[in-house]
């Protein structure tokens, strides 16, 4: 059978009956355990008491288990074990279990051994002895101290722990101390082999001793009480994962977003019983991640609670960095603790042809304004690239996810000629590059995949600010200017040019006929006046020579 025993006192008790065997005599002159029986003993006091043969406080039999916390036995005699003795296990019978924590053990001086156990180890941490009259001990009378073990009778240390052996109370820490009130120790000159040592037990932060037990400086040293740790939260992790962070890669479609779902799991510790709550501090939650139950409460057998998680691309336009959060989640119970777990999340999208427009911004604004583009030079019309949600992607095509390509064309508006433009990626933007063939209208149209996208943008190719409109649809430098690195430059001195064109200036000779004409002129007329003037004076001296006849 099993018997609890708290607070009950043994006073001058007899053994009657033949514990062992009839040859043997009375056993367990306090308490008795037989075979199968079980005894637990608190706070509990044998005094005086007498067995014939061996364990006038305590007589376990082979097979029967006693444990004691917080007990005292004190002037006990009997013939063999003055206080405790334990029978020798033989053939089929088990080994009795014994575990005496915190026995206080008094005799007086004396020459019978106080305890005897030669088929076990004696599990006694806190064993206290003290020799009452020890004054009177001589030579042929031993201290409690000296008498306390009989032959091939030992005491179990902190190296004998095992689960079948246990020595302190559970998650209580051990450590070998001599045995308490020694008369003598080894390194004041004691005899080895007088000088034991028994374990000690205690709770070590952060755990603490069992609270409902009648003593916290007993619980260490009792079976099934010893040490507990407060209950608290442990850590975060996500269920059937090995990192202690979610990292997805998550693509929206030309439809809808992707949405996916972990289980968080909230490990929680600690041995007392206590229950507690925990809640999700919604402010470190993001608008793409959700939650439907952030908070609730734990019970005392809890060990593990676990919250569904949802993350979503809804609202999230396409990037090369990742999107990151770190979600902290409070458990108060005995001890209060933050867990943090980091959620990283990679967007891509697929490009819908029908929201994606032309400019920098996926917004729609209607009809566009006819965009100037000078001749002759190159220009960049920016596109955007657009989801389903009209958000900006970010990442070039085609690529290993979407092999679609894009195409631009530049056609006339009065000839209805077509000219093929590039589409090119950079610093994040998407845009068409091109050269104008022409002076003119023209319509720039775009498509995906030869889906469309928006409406063909209205194209009007104009001159440069120094040049003006040729015949043949180009542009030139208009009379008196040629083509210069910066545009269109005066004629050089000495040189001219009548027309609009792309020539340079020619040498001007219109300065070397009219000197050759006036020259030519005035040389006519002198010859004119000096044959004039000859011919005056000639005629002048015949008419004088005629008079003098």
């Amino acid at each position: 059978g099993k018997a609890n025993l708290d607070r009950c006192d043994f006073f001058r008790c007899h053994a009657t009956f033949m514990g062992m065997d009839g040859a043997n005599g009375e056993v367990g002159g306090g308490v008795f355990v037989g075979p199968g029986a079980v005894v637990q003993m608190t706070r509990t006091r044998i005094v005086g008491c007498h067995a014939g043969y061996a364990g006038g406080g305590l007589g376990v039999r082979a097979g029967g288990t006693a444990i004691l916390t917080s007990c005292s036995m004190v002037n006990c005699t009997g013939g063999e074990a003055e206080a405790i003795f334990v029978e020798q296990a033989d053939g089929d019978r088990q080994d009795a279990y014994v575990h005496i924590g915190l026995l206080t053990i008094e005799a007086p001086c004396g020459t019978t051994p106080l305890i005897v156990a030669r088929s076990l180890s004696l599990v006694a941490p806190g064993l206290a002895v003290a020799t009452l009259g020890a004054d009177a001990c001589d030579a042929s009378a031993q201290s409690a101290h000296a008498r306390l073990l009989g032959e091939a009778t030992s005491l179990a240390r902190c190296a004998n722990a095992s689960d079948e052996l246990p020595v302190c109370g559970p998650a209580a820490a051990c450590a070998d101390t001599y045995l308490r009130e020694a008369t003598t120790y080894p390194e004041d000159g004691g005899d080895d082999d007088t000088t034991y040592v028994v374990p000690s037990c205690a709770c070590e932060a952060p755990a603490y001793a069992v609270r409902s037990y009648f003593s916290e400086d007993a619980a260490p040293f009792a079976l099934g009480q010893g040490c507990v740790t407060p209950r608290r939260g442990a850590a975060i992790r996500v269920a059937e994962a090995v990192d202690e962070s979610i990292v997805l890669r998550l693509r929206k479609t030309a439809t809808e977003a992707q949405v996916v779902e972990r289980t968080l799991q909230l490990a929680l510790k600690g041995t007392d019983s206590a229950g507690g709550e925990w809640r999700v501090q919604l402010e470190s939650v993001p608008p793409w991640v959700s939650l439907p139950v952030a908070s609730g409460a734990f019970s005392p057998s809890d060990d593990v609670i676990s919250t569904a998680l949802s993350v979503s691309t809804a609202g999230l336009a396409e990037r090369a960095e990742p999107y990151t959060a770190d979600i902290l989640v409070s458990v108060a119970s005995q001890a209060n603790d933050t867990f943090s777990i980091a959620v990283v999340l990679f967007v891509s999208a697929t490009i819908s042809a029908a929201n994606s427009v032309w400019g920098r911004s996926c917004s729609p604004f209607g009809a566009h304004e006819k965009l100037p583009l000078v001749w002759g030079e190159q220009g960049h019309v920016p596109f955007s690239a657009c989801d389903f949600e009209r958000m900006p992607t970010s990442l070039p095509l085609p690529n290993l996810q979407d092999r679609r390509a894009w195409r631009a064309v530049l056609t006339s508006v009065s000839s209805r000629a077509s000219f093929a433009a590039s589409t090119d990626f950079s610093a994040g933007e998407h845009y068409v590059s091109l050269v104008p063939p022409a002076m003119g209208e023209f319509e720039l149209s775009l498509e995906l995949g030869g889906e469309p996208v928006d409406a063909p943008l209205r194209v009007l190719v104009v001159c440069p600010p120094w040049s003006v409109p040729m015949a043949d649809g180009g542009c030139g430098c208009s009379a008196g200017y040629e083509p210069a690195p910066t545009g269109c430059a005066p004629c050089p001195a000495g040189k001219k040019k009548d027309s609009a064109s792309n020539e340079q200036c020619e040498e001007d000779l219109t300065p070397l006929f009219v000197g050759i004409s006036v020259g030519t002129s005035l040389l006519l007329i002198f010859a004119a006046v000096a044959f004039f003037w000859r011919w005056r004076v000639g005629k002048q001296r015949i008419k004088a020579a005629k008079q003098v006849v």
